[in-house]
């Protein structure tokens, strides 16, 4: 094999890991006995300044889930260490004389490292696209997937319940932002021509200003879909509530107005604009591109009027063109200290920016933007400096009731700046669980971070502190391992460079929570987050015991069935997994006492709905009370653009039967470095080299043979 040189980008890897209405089944986290020590492992971490000098004397106050408060804070000592017992993911709260206050999700047994910008710099959290509307109210159409509903009854309180787990984020800045991608409003008129328009309650904005949101970014592409009766009461709306916006008004001077927003003697001004306008419809909704026309709008169903609606072609969002970004931008820096640019463009579900993208960046940052952060395609992308400014690709969602894998995970861009630039930048990962943003710690945190990472340009990289800028070159190691085949999976750190006579295939793992841990700060927990099954006990959810299975601690998830039972007992993903058509390996860990009752099956599809056009279907052995391993090596079919992976049990003919699982993984292989890869296949002897920065959580970078526990 040839000796190849790899982009980091290219292999930031992670740490660790159609069914009918009546299939029922009792699912849940397996129990046992726990001891104190586990109840609550301690968190040790140290609280450092952005160059990475100790801060003693902080205050570091756990916030639980459910609490509003903030009790028995601890102190850091003259190294900046400090230790505190918590049960389950909590949120910490770090303040100093001094520095500017950061928020940060961890879990029992991490040691993060968090760094705090002097208070002389303005910070600032940015969450990607929110909407309260559609699906938000509409009853849970599955009772396997549990999600959160607004209660139109108790509106306000439901939409702060929505945002609570993120809000500590925002509060915790001098200036929280976010798109706001709908109306806010009680008209019942809306855009005749568009297949999805989106509207929230006005409720809305006291709860974002309750949250800790100070500005909304309004040019995107919902914002018109009340036309200008929804317009006009989201502005009158968000001003009520003290939430600066700018991207769109009555005309095209309104919509390209900077808000200003003041903090400690800094002014910041915020742009905001799209690219996506309508320019297919009959009514768009740009306040640059036909402002001498006039629509005429018929009444609607459910609308209260006796005419139609007359509509000025010159409301609506700013539409960009570089020359007028730049414009703009220069107006902007004119009349504020730091410049703030918010793009709604690119395509759909991409993470990369389009050409057009890059060129409308370009143009913000030559007008004297020092942040330019964009949204739209509900997924998130890179980070990176350019020309001196700080580009966030895009966002994400934040607030959204999206169905698709994808768009499930997302992160708060938080961000310090002072005269000279960009202070400190972080990604804190975040999963969407049932509609409801959730802080994200242990492995997943660091999953969703290293996909970040994997698509950032330096002089981001992952650290203890998450995806922030980085002023060291990395450390590096080497690890020689052989296989026929053989499963790896990189502990921390990633690949950087590959050599010896084997062959080495890369690879990602699509699923997530696979170990069934509670690694989610939420008010509202859900046992086995983003996984369908019957939760019919109300488990806690703790962990097998160290050396049941490996990478311990993990929880497994059991399934259950009876002689007495009708149906089978389920156990899927929440939703289908995107695949490339690259080969597959599913692998993971259980325990069966049964016999032919388990069955594993993986469906396959060609679009986000529909009935699957193919299955795969395997028996597993029982494990006569072990725990064992199992492998799939799968070649998906052709056409095959999602699959399902289901676990079925069957109720046995007399008697109990009952399988746990866990360390569930379905890994996505490729030839070629992919960003991400979180797994190595190996055939023959390879040599590694692994790298990480100085100050990650785990202090290691090994690779980690995926065995059988009954042969380990």
């Amino acid at each position: 094999m040839k000796d190849r040189r790899l982009n980091r980008r290219q292999f930031l890897g992670t740490v660790g890991v159609g069914v009918a209405s009546g299939v029922a089944g009792c699912g849940y986290l397996e129990q046992r006995e726990e001891t104190a020590t586990e109840r609550e492992r301690p968190i040790e971490g140290v609280v450092r300044s952005v160059g990475g000098d100790p801060i003693a004397s902080a205050s570091v106050a756990v916030r639980a889930p459910t609490a509003s408060d903030e009790p028995n804070p601890t102190s850091t000592d003259g190294d900046g260490r400090f230790s505190l017992e918590a049960s389950g993911p909590v949120q910490l709260t770090v303040r100093q004389d001094g520095y500017n206050s950061r928020v940060r999700a961890v879990a029992p047994g991490e040691t993060p490292e968090i760094r705090l910008a002097e208070d002389d710099a303005v910070s600032m959290a940015f969450g990607g696209d929110v909407m309260f509307g559609r699906r938000y109210y509409d009853a849970p159409e599955d009772d396997l997937r549990p999600r959160f509903q607004l209660d139109p009854d108790d509106r306000l309180a439901s939409h702060r319940e929505l945002l609570a787990d993120v809000a500590p984020y925002f509060r915790a800045t001098d200036i929280g932002s976010i798109n706001l991608e709908t109306s806010l409003t009680t008209t019942e008129w809306c855009h005749p021509s568009k297949a999805y328009t989106f509207t929230g309650h006005p409720v809305a904005a006291e709860a974002l200003a309750d949250a800790g949101i100070d500005y909304a970014a309004l040019g995107n592409n919902h914002i018109f879909d009340a036309l200008e009766p929804g317009l006009k009461e989201t502005l009158e709306t968000l001003e009520a509530a003290d939430i600066a916006h700018s991207g769109a008004g009555e005309n095209s001077d309104a919509a390209w107005e900077p808000a200003l927003v003041e903090r400690g003697g800094t002014t910041v001004a915020f742009l905001s604009c799209t690219t996506v306008v309508g320019g297919g419809y009959d009514i768009d909704w740009s306040a640059d591109r036909n402002p001498d026309r006039t629509h005429e709008v018929e009444p609607q169903e459910g609308v209260d009027a006796d005419s139609s609606l007359q509509l000025s072609g010159a409301m609506g969002a700013a539409e960009p063109t570089p020359e007028r970004l730049r414009t703009a931008a220069e107006r902007a820096a004119d009349a504020a200290d730091l410049v703030v640019v918010q793009i709604h463009g690119g395509t759909q579900y991409v993470r990369e920016p389009t050409d057009e993208m890059v060129a409308l960046i370009d143009a913000a940052i030559d007008g004297g933007a020092d942040l330019v952060v964009n949204h739209h395609p509900h997924v998130t992308g890179g980070v990176e400096r350019r020309d001196g400014a700080l580009v966030a690709w895009t966002l994400g969602n934040l607030v959204f009731d999206q169905q698709f894998w994808a768009t499930l995970r997302s992160f708060v861009l938080t961000v310090d700046v002072d005269e000279s630039g960009i202070v400190r930048a972080n990604t804190e990962p975040v999963v969407i669980q049932g509609y409801k943003p959730q802080p994200a710690t242990g492995r997943s945190r660091q999953r969703l971070a290293r996909r970040t990472a994997a698509l950032a340009d330096d002089p981001f990289g992952l650290t203890a502190d998450g995806v922030r800028t980085v002023g060291s070159e990395p450390d590096s190691s080497t690890e020689t391992v052989s296989g026929d085949g053989e499963l790896f999976r990189i502990v921390d750190g990633w690949v950087a460079d590959v050599s010896g006579d084997g062959t080495v295939r890369f690879g990602r793992d699509r699923l997530r929570f696979g170990s069934f841990r509670n690694e989610l700060v939420t008010e509202s927990p859900v046992e086995g987050p983003l996984w369908r099954f019957g939760r019919s006990h109300a488990a806690v959810s703790p962990d097998l015991a160290p050396g049941d299975v490996p990478r311990s601690p993990v929880n497994a998830l059991e399934l259950e069935r009876s002689a007495d039972n009708s149906y089978r007992a389920m156990l899927s993903p929440r939703h289908r997994i995107p695949i490339s058509g690259a080969p597959l390996v599913l692998t993971g860990c259980y325990r069966f006492d049964g016999a032919d009752e388990l069955e594993v099956q993986l469906s396959w599809y060609d679009d986000t709905s529909g009935e699957s056009f193919d299955q795969t279907r395997y028996s597993p052995d029982g494990t006569e009370g072990d725990w064992h391993r199992f492998r799939y090596d799968l070649e998906p079919p052709a056409d095959a653009e999602y699959v399902m992976p289901y676990s079925f049990l069957s109720p046995p003919e007399s008697g109990d039967v009952t399988v746990r699982v866990t360390d569930l993984r379905l890994v996505e292989l490729a030839d070629e470095p992919t960003p991400g890869a979180d797994h190595l296949l190996v055939d023959g002897a390879t040599t590694v080299e692994l790298a990480q920065y100085p100050g990650t959580d785990s202090g290691e970078t090994e690779l980690e043979p995926l065995e059988d526990p009954g042969e380990s």
